[in-house]
Protein backbone atom coordinates (compact mmCIF):
# COMPACT_ATOMS: atom_id res chain seq x y z
CA UNK A 1 0.00 0.00 0.00
CA UNK A 2 1.23 3.17 -1.08
CA UNK A 3 0.68 6.20 1.48
CA UNK A 4 -0.20 9.92 0.33
CA UNK A 5 0.12 12.85 2.41
CA UNK A 6 -2.80 15.25 2.48
CA UNK A 7 -3.30 18.71 4.46
CA UNK A 8 -5.88 18.31 7.25
CA UNK A 9 -7.74 21.48 8.82
CA UNK A 10 -7.86 20.58 12.90
CA UNK A 11 -11.15 20.88 13.10
CA UNK A 12 -11.85 18.68 10.16
CA UNK A 13 -9.54 16.26 12.26
CA UNK A 14 -11.15 16.64 15.37
CA UNK A 15 -14.42 16.06 13.43
CA UNK A 16 -13.03 12.72 11.84
CA UNK A 17 -11.70 11.54 15.10
CA UNK A 18 -15.31 11.84 17.03
CA UNK A 19 -16.74 9.14 14.07
CA UNK A 20 -14.10 6.33 15.29
CA UNK A 21 -16.05 3.73 16.79
CA UNK A 22 -12.99 2.50 19.08
CA UNK A 23 -9.80 4.11 19.89
CA UNK A 24 -7.74 2.01 17.80
CA UNK A 25 -9.38 2.51 14.62
CA UNK A 26 -7.29 3.93 12.30
CA UNK A 27 -7.90 7.14 10.13
CA UNK A 28 -8.00 4.52 7.37
CA UNK A 29 -9.91 2.82 8.35
CA UNK A 30 -12.75 5.45 9.21
CA UNK A 31 -12.80 6.94 5.74
CA UNK A 32 -12.86 2.96 4.35
CA UNK A 33 -15.65 2.71 6.60
CA UNK A 34 -17.49 5.81 6.07
CA UNK A 35 -16.63 6.80 2.39
CA UNK A 36 -18.80 5.00 -0.80
CA UNK A 37 -17.40 2.94 -2.51
CA UNK A 38 -14.79 3.92 -5.15
CA UNK A 39 -17.00 1.88 -8.26
CA UNK A 40 -20.08 0.23 -8.20
CA UNK A 41 -20.07 -2.93 -10.65
CA UNK A 42 -21.94 -2.33 -14.08
CA UNK A 43 -25.61 -2.99 -14.08
CA UNK A 44 -26.47 -1.71 -10.49
CA UNK A 45 -27.89 1.00 -9.75
CA UNK A 46 -29.41 2.51 -6.41
CA UNK A 47 -32.71 3.45 -7.80
CA UNK A 48 -33.11 0.14 -8.50
CA UNK A 49 -31.87 -1.42 -5.11
CA UNK A 50 -34.25 1.33 -3.04
CA UNK A 51 -36.80 -0.22 -5.18
CA UNK A 52 -36.65 -3.66 -4.82
CA UNK A 53 -36.32 -3.24 -0.79
CA UNK A 54 -38.77 -1.21 -1.15
CA UNK A 55 -41.22 -3.92 -2.64
CA UNK A 56 -39.67 -6.51 -0.97
CA UNK A 57 -40.06 -5.22 2.85
CA UNK A 58 -43.95 -4.11 2.22
CA UNK A 59 -43.82 -0.54 2.06
CA UNK A 60 -40.51 0.76 3.96
CA UNK A 61 -38.35 3.71 2.41
CA UNK A 62 -34.64 2.85 1.63
CA UNK A 63 -32.14 4.98 1.22
CA UNK A 64 -28.59 5.42 0.20
CA UNK A 65 -26.67 8.12 2.49
CA UNK A 66 -23.23 8.60 1.29
CA UNK A 67 -22.67 5.26 -0.13
CA UNK A 68 -24.77 3.03 2.64
CA UNK A 69 -27.65 1.68 2.19
CA UNK A 70 -30.62 1.87 4.71
CA UNK A 71 -34.47 1.32 5.32
CA UNK A 72 -36.80 3.58 7.78
CA UNK A 73 -40.53 2.08 8.43
CA UNK A 74 -42.01 5.02 6.00
CA UNK A 75 -41.01 8.32 4.68
CA UNK A 76 -41.41 10.11 8.24
CA UNK A 77 -39.00 8.23 9.56
CA UNK A 78 -36.32 8.37 6.79
CA UNK A 79 -36.65 12.11 6.83
CA UNK A 80 -36.25 11.84 10.56
CA UNK A 81 -33.33 9.54 10.55
CA UNK A 82 -31.62 11.54 8.15
CA UNK A 83 -31.89 15.03 9.56
CA UNK A 84 -30.07 13.16 12.78
CA UNK A 85 -27.57 11.05 10.94
CA UNK A 86 -26.93 14.71 9.28
CA UNK A 87 -26.65 17.21 12.35
CA UNK A 88 -24.21 14.91 14.30
CA UNK A 89 -21.45 16.59 11.54
CA UNK A 90 -22.57 20.20 12.52
CA UNK A 91 -23.72 21.87 15.45
CA UNK A 92 -25.68 25.11 13.60
CA UNK A 93 -26.86 22.28 11.43
CA UNK A 94 -30.89 22.73 12.61
CA UNK A 95 -30.40 26.50 12.86
CA UNK A 96 -29.08 26.68 8.93
CA UNK A 97 -31.74 24.39 7.72
CA UNK A 98 -34.47 25.83 10.04
CA UNK A 99 -33.86 28.88 7.90
CA UNK A 100 -34.03 27.39 4.35
CA UNK A 101 -37.14 25.86 4.98
CA UNK A 102 -39.41 27.95 6.79
CA UNK A 103 -42.50 28.36 4.84
CA UNK A 104 -45.19 30.93 4.75
CA UNK A 105 -47.72 29.36 7.17
CA UNK A 106 -45.74 27.15 9.56
CA UNK A 107 -41.87 26.60 10.16
CA UNK A 108 -40.88 23.03 9.19
CA UNK A 109 -38.15 23.28 11.70
CA UNK A 110 -38.01 24.94 14.89
CA UNK A 111 -36.60 25.00 18.94
CA UNK A 112 -40.44 24.42 20.30
CA UNK A 113 -43.45 22.08 19.11
CA UNK A 114 -45.77 25.32 19.33
CA UNK A 115 -43.42 27.32 17.05
CA UNK A 116 -43.50 24.48 13.90
CA UNK A 117 -47.15 25.05 13.07
CA UNK A 118 -47.87 28.41 15.00
CA UNK A 119 -51.64 29.12 13.72
CA UNK A 120 -52.25 25.11 14.08
CA UNK A 121 -52.01 24.32 17.56
CA UNK A 122 -53.82 21.12 17.02
CA UNK A 123 -51.42 19.81 14.50
CA UNK A 124 -48.48 19.65 17.55
CA UNK A 125 -49.36 15.98 17.86
CA UNK A 126 -47.62 15.34 14.33
CA UNK A 127 -44.34 17.68 16.12
CA UNK A 128 -41.40 15.16 16.47
CA UNK A 129 -38.29 16.17 18.09
CA UNK A 130 -35.07 15.55 15.80
CA UNK A 131 -32.41 16.30 18.41
CA UNK A 132 -30.81 18.69 21.07
CA UNK A 133 -34.19 20.77 21.26
CA UNK A 134 -34.95 20.88 17.66
CA UNK A 135 -38.64 20.02 16.19
CA UNK A 136 -39.90 19.08 12.49
CA UNK A 137 -43.26 18.99 11.21
CA UNK A 138 -44.54 15.75 10.17
CA UNK A 139 -47.83 16.12 8.57
CA UNK A 140 -46.33 17.19 5.31
CA UNK A 141 -46.36 15.64 1.97
CA UNK A 142 -43.74 13.44 0.40
CA UNK A 143 -42.87 16.45 -1.48
CA UNK A 144 -42.59 18.94 1.13
CA UNK A 145 -40.27 16.26 3.04
CA UNK A 146 -37.93 15.53 -0.26
CA UNK A 147 -37.58 19.49 -0.38
CA UNK A 148 -36.40 19.08 3.45
CA UNK A 149 -34.11 16.71 2.60
CA UNK A 150 -32.92 18.65 -0.50
CA UNK A 151 -32.39 22.13 1.65
CA UNK A 152 -30.24 19.69 4.25
CA UNK A 153 -28.16 18.47 1.79
CA UNK A 154 -27.33 22.25 0.49
CA UNK A 155 -26.58 22.76 4.27
CA UNK A 156 -24.18 19.79 4.69
CA UNK A 157 -22.66 20.61 1.32
CA UNK A 158 -23.58 17.58 0.31
CA UNK A 159 -25.76 16.61 -3.67
CA UNK A 160 -28.81 15.00 -3.59
CA UNK A 161 -29.34 12.10 -5.92
CA UNK A 162 -26.13 11.51 -5.64
CA UNK A 163 -25.31 11.49 -2.14
CA UNK A 164 -28.49 10.97 -0.76
CA UNK A 165 -30.53 9.03 -2.85
CA UNK A 166 -33.74 8.34 -2.01
CA UNK A 167 -37.60 7.76 -3.78
CA UNK A 168 -40.55 9.21 -1.67
CA UNK A 169 -43.61 8.11 -3.02
CA UNK A 170 -45.43 10.73 -5.11
CA UNK A 171 -42.51 13.29 -4.09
Amino acid sequence: MSAALIPVAPDVLTRLLTLRRAESESLDELLRRILPPAAKPAGTSAARAIAATRSASGGSVSYVLVGEMHAASDATDAMITILRDLAQYDDEFFPKLAAKVRGRTRNHVARSRSEVYPERPDLARYVKEVGWGWFVGCNIANREKERILRAACDVMGLTFDRDLKIDLQHA
